[in-house]
């Protein structure tokens, strides 16, 4: 699948993949500061954002539409940081195509099983506000605000409505398919073999999707696994926390 990506910088390249419900947009700001170094390349992965719709979702098909933009670039070695789900993406992509990465950077999540019950109650949800029955975008996020979500997960979701054209809007997420994929999405991930490779992990201290208690089973499969804590930081490190995050990321891949 072609996705689509945005580009900014021209020196070593670093792709920055989101994570569920995401897109690159997210990552602009962090993505251009960035660029100051490296030539960075957010994609929008499949059923997210302007990139195409496909009724397979699973972190095989994520890394194999990597790997074509790879290909499509004629990108040879890269750095990937990858939040959340885009985590997930970027180690089975370096498990899958460990010849393609030079570092990974995870951001908040792990290899283990994430909750599901959360994910499937939100997408219900979702699914349940028809943005094409609305004609004013206000009157969507209205429906959105009502949700029992934190702010900043209903922030995600207003970047999430598109406009087709005047008073006319759909979602820019594939939320069907999303529903019929989440435990695949939010299971555990199995790495056939080991990630060589240097990786750091960027956790939260007010988030559960990694603890210490994983970095054990972790470094079985990652032995160069390092882990960094952002002490006071929710899921959403990167939007917490943006300017230790940027160093944490130039340190790493200086």
């Amino acid at each position: 699948m072609k996705l689509f990506y945005r580009k900014y910088g021209s020196e070593r390249p670093v792709l920055i993949l989101h994570g569920l419900l995401g897109m690159s947009d997210n990552w602009v700001e962090i993505g251009k500061k960035l660029a100051d170094n490296y030539s960075i390349f957010i994609p929008d992965l499949r059923n997210h954002g302007q990139s195409p719709h496909d009724s397979v979702f699973d972190y095989q098909s994520m890394s194999d539409d990597i790997a074509e933009l790879f290909c499509t670039l004629k990108l040879e070695q890269v750095s990937i940081v990858g939040h959340s789900m885009g985590g997930k993406v970027a180690m089975c992509f370096a498990n899958r195509y460990p010849d393609f990465v030079e570092k990974l950077i995870i951001a908040d999540i792990g290899i283990k099983k994430n909750i599901v019950d959360d994910f499937v109650g939100l997408l219900k949800s979702l699914n349940n506000i028809k943005p094409e029955k609305f004609s004013q975008r206000s009157d969507i996020e209205k429906e959105i605000q009502q949700l029992n979500i934190e702010d900043k997960v209903k922030q995600l979701i207003f970047k999430n409505i598109r406009r087709v054209e005047q008073n006319q809007y759909s979602w820019k997420i594939n939320i069907p398919v999303l529903i019929k994929n989440i435990s695949k999405i939010s299971g555990g991930i199995c790495l056939n073999t080991q990630i060589d490779k240097p990786v750091l992990f960027l956790y939260s201290g007010l988030s559960h999707y990694i603890i210490e208690s994983d970095f054990v089973e972790i470094k079985k499969s990652i032995p160069q696994a390092a882990f960094v804590k952002f002490e006071k930081a929710s899921h959403w490190l990167h939007a917490d926390c943006p300017n230790e995050f940027i160093a944490e990321v130039n340190r790493f891949l200086k």
